[in-house]
């Protein structure tokens, strides 16, 4: 069985993006990894090669090869047509799997590998937001997406590339998954408030999308964050150490926000699905529990 990683990168470096801790979490797993590389004006390349390591496979991009505005799904798509595992792993540059899952997700992978009616794998996240003491797991945030599929023509990266979709016969169809018991750590949303200001402003601008909004504190009227009591992925532990943290104080939500997340609960337990979530999977079932 071979395992590919797979993602793209485009002025990632001044955004602030963990990227090269993102690349490095997922080596151990992979046997190799496939990085789309955007020509980028940040020393994002410089970067990269700084922390090179013989599994990458890097393919780069032109500045007159680049399309504006920038389609996440195409480029992330382009990456995943050069990989050549069984299964294709995907991350984007904010998001970092903790090396205590790789043992687990290796032997998920080893188990379902003959099994063909299972096309892609979900995972859970946890959305660390200003600090990484923090986190949001609940509405409004997804709670798992598929960042495993199996490397066949008719999967691709859906829009945003948020998730993952497939073509059959001209139709767009969901992708057959199986949950597994790990997470995806997204730390997007942790940045010095000046920085988040300027990163939602860039890539709202290169994706084309009408953004005329004048944000003075991107880390406000907050409600839900939940603590984080467990340890962050080895990799991250420098950059953590080195950030000099925003102090945020989850807000108690409002009644009608209290009855909204009681009946998205009950819906969500009777149902098993939430409300006004986009669902880009058809559940197959669940893998074992995680355990360390």
């Amino acid at each position: 069985m071979k395992i590919s990683g797979f993602t793209f990168l485009y002025n990632v470096l001044k955004n602030d993006y963990p990227f090269i801790e993102s690349i490095k979490s997922l080596l151990p797993l992979v046997d190799e990894y496939v990085i789309l590389l955007l020509e980028s004006d940040d020393g994002t390349e410089e970067k990269l090669m700084e922390n090179y390591d013989k599994k990458m496979r890097i393919i780069k991009v032109k500045k007159e090869n680049i399309k504006f505005p920038i389609s996440f799904g195409y480029y992330t798509t382009m990456a995943l047509r050069e990989c050549t595992g069984d299964f294709c792993f995907y991350l984007q540059a904010d998001e970092v799997l903790h090396e205590k899952y790789i043992p687990y997700i290796k032997t998920a992978l080893e188990f379902f590998k003959n099994k063909k009616h299972v096309e892609g794998f979900l995972l859970k996240y946890k959305h660390f937001f200003g600090n990484y003491k923090l986190y949001h797991e609940g509405y409004g945030w997804y709670e798992k997406e598929i960042r495993i599929v199996r490397n066949i023509p008719e999967i691709f990266s859906f829009k945003n590339a948020k998730s993952f979709r497939k073509k059959v016969n001209g139709e767009i169809r969901r992708v057959k998954c199986v949950l597994l018991d790990a997470y995806i750590y997204h730390y997007g949303w942790v940045k010095p408030k000046e920085v988040m200001i300027k990163k939602l402003d860039y890539f709202h601008k290169i994706k084309g999308e009408k953004w005329d909004k004048k944000i003075e504190n991107p880390y406000t009227n907050v409600y839900g964050l939940k603590k984080f009591k467990e340890s962050h992925p080895d990799c991250m532990k420098r950059r953590i150490k080195s950030f000099h943290g925003i102090k945020i104080k989850s807000r108690p939500p409002k009644l009608k926000k209290k009855i909204e997340f009681l009946l998205g609960e009950i819906f969500e337990r009777t149902f098993k699905r939430r409300f006004f979530s986009a669902y880009h999977y058809v559940l197959m079932g669940k893998y074992k529990k995680f355990s360390e």
